[in-house]
């Protein structure tokens, strides 16, 4: 059985590896995490100072430093690019499928292990995810097994000093990766478990605590400790006042609804999240075993805390409920594995809403190519400017073949809830097709609508490339300047606005400066600027101009 156990894991682990490896490198990175992440990794490799997190050769106190390690060492093997970006991601995919595996079979047993993984390598947004180049893949790993080595001291008495010291471990490991949120949600779990199903006085021994409590200041502090040493303190007061802000205030562009998780996780963890709506009702529970359900237990709250923390924190992205795909996957299986048929069979609800949620899915695709073919009479309707001239400045071939993708998803979702009785035969199906197609269309759309979004500016910077020149955005947040322009450190870390004033270092400095502003900004800038500007690019709602400090008045 451990040998079919091996053979299993090494499946999965291949599975993932070809599923998310293929096409890393078909697109550039996208502002602003993406570009982010892989311009402080390569700053590290410029200046070769790897306990200082840097961005335009300046202290980033936004993020620590684990993940950014990961992508040096791939940058280092393969290269500056986007393929070496993301590859730690596509990696830790393959991995998150062998642990699923694994941590399910514990909770339950083999085959569940295998629901488990499966339910998380065919639903889409985690699928995507793992070809992505941000952080929280790997963030989320490390929370998920610090809880998953801590609830394991509520299912068996052996080895307990052991879990314990892998689980503060894992989560001192998230704290290096992301900060101390992965703390946070780890002590909020536990805490509410306790409350709700354990009981408080079931919490472990004031030993236990203690030595969990120095593991994480020894494991999670390391690189704290370091900066302190350094005489860079003001770093990490500045990564603290950094977290308080983020959970406090919305940051820009990044706003939305206190229900936007919900609706992100219902659509996005497409075509289970009705089947993990499924799994966490009091008739699957009541089926559960004792160790099932301290499992159950675990994940039903890991789930709240997440979802309910982050639709409170201000700013909402769409990665930021991404710990939730593991207990999501964790319903799915269970639905799948503790249904039976007839419960299968009389499911209606949940089969005609994923039904639903692949049309939406399918009409999606499919109409994404009329955009460039009607573009002229949806302009008008088109409120951003930015878009608007995105969309009039830029053509993109589309082809057909989103055509048939988006009728193949539907139709291949029919086939499989409709015609197929046997629900685990349709739950493999379903992954099957739902990766396939999840594949299909990320390699085929991104690329496109990268080039209405930025890819036009993109092509630009990489004109600029090797090139010892200045070029800043104005107006706009962004990082790609940075990193497909490859700026050298000797290079001073400045802004457009600088640029701008042209005093008298600029004045001297003899390296060309260019600033970047969007279409939109243009009769302002160039009114107050006009002397200093010479336009030199224009397209994809995006203006380059160069700047020529030797007409300035000042």
């Amino acid at each position: 059985m451990k040998n079919n156990g091996s053979k299993l894991a090494i499946f999965l682990f291949l599975l993932g590896l070809i599923a998310f490896i293929p096409n890393l490198g078909v697109v550039h990175l996208f502002d602003w995490d993406e570009i982010n992440f892989a311009e402080c990794s390569r700053e590290m490799i410029e200046t070769g100072n790897f306990t200082t997190v840097q961005i335009d050769y300046k202290p980033f106190w936004e993020k620590p430093p684990l993940f950014f390690w990961l992508q040096v060492l791939s940058m280092k093997v393969f290269g500056v690019n986007e393929f070496a970006a993301r590859l730690p991601n596509a990696v830790v995919g393959a991995l998150v499928l062998v642990i699923l595996f694994f941590t399910g079979k514990k909770m339950i047993d083999e085959k569940f292990g295998i629901f488990y993984a499966l339910s998380y390598f065919g639903a889409w947004l985690p699928f995507i995810y793992f070809k992505s180049g941000i952080i929280d893949p790997w963030f989320n790993l490390f929370i998920y097994l610090g809880i998953y080595f801590l609830m394991l001291l509520y299912i068996d008495r052996i080895g307990r000093t052991k879990n314990i010291i892998l689980s503060a471990l894992f989560i001192s490991m998230a704290v290096l990766t992301k900060g101390p949120v992965g703390l946070l949600i780890l002590g909020l779990t536990y805490l509410f478990v306790l409350l709700f199903y354990h009981g408080i006085k079931n919490i472990i021994s004031f030993k236990e605590i203690l030595l969990y409590g120095v593991l994480v200041i020894i494991f999670g502090g390391t690189w704290f400790l370091i900066l302190v040493l350094q005489g860079k303190e003001d770093v990490i007061v500045d990564f603290i006042n950094y977290q308080i802000r983020l959970f406090s205030t919305r940051d820009a562009g990044h706003g939305g609804p206190f229900f936007y998780h919900f609706v992100v996780l219902l659509i996005g963890f497409f075509p289970f999240s009705l089947f993990a709506i499924k799994g966490m009702t009091k008739s699957i529970k009541k089926k559960l075993e004792r160790t099932q359900l301290v499992a159950y237990n675990w994940m039903i709250v890991l789930f709240w805390v997440v979802i309910i923390l982050f639709s409170i924190v201000k700013t909402k992205i769409i990665h930021y409920s991404s710990m939730t795909y593991y207990p999501l996957a964790f319903f799915t299986a269970l639905a799948f594995y503790k249904m039976t048929d007839e419960e299968y069979r009389k499911a209606k609800w949940y089969r005609i809403f994923t039904i639903v949620i692949a049309a939406l899915w399918s009409v999606g695709i499919a109409t994404l190519p009329m955009v460039e073919k009607y573009k002229q009479k949806i302009i008008p309707y088109i409120k951003d400017e930015f878009a608007k001239e995105a969309l009039k400045t830029v053509s993109v071939d589309w082809g057909s073949i989103l055509y048939f993708l988006g009728i193949f998803l539907i139709l291949g979702i029919l086939a499989t809830m409709v015609l197929v009785k046997k629900k685990n035969y349709s739950f493999v199906l379903t992954v099957f097709l739902s990766a396939f197609v999840i594949g299909e269309a990320v390699s085929y759309i991104v690329p496109r609508v990268e080039k209405y979004s930025q890819g036009s500016i993109i092509n630009f910077y990489e004109s600029k490339l090797g090139k010892d020149v200045y070029v800043y955005p104005l107006g706009f947040k962004s990082y790609a300047h940075l990193f497909y322009t490859r700026k050298p450190p000797y290079l001073k870390p400045l802004s457009a606005a600088e640029i701008l004033r042209c005093g008298k270092e600029m004045k001297k400095d003899s390296h060309d400066k260019y600033i970047v502003i969007k279409a939109k900004s243009a009769k302002e800038v160039e009114s107050r600027y006009k002397s200093l500007l010479q336009k030199v690019y224009s397209k994809g709602g995006f203006i380059a101009y160069k700047v020529d400090c030797r007409n300035s008045k000042k």
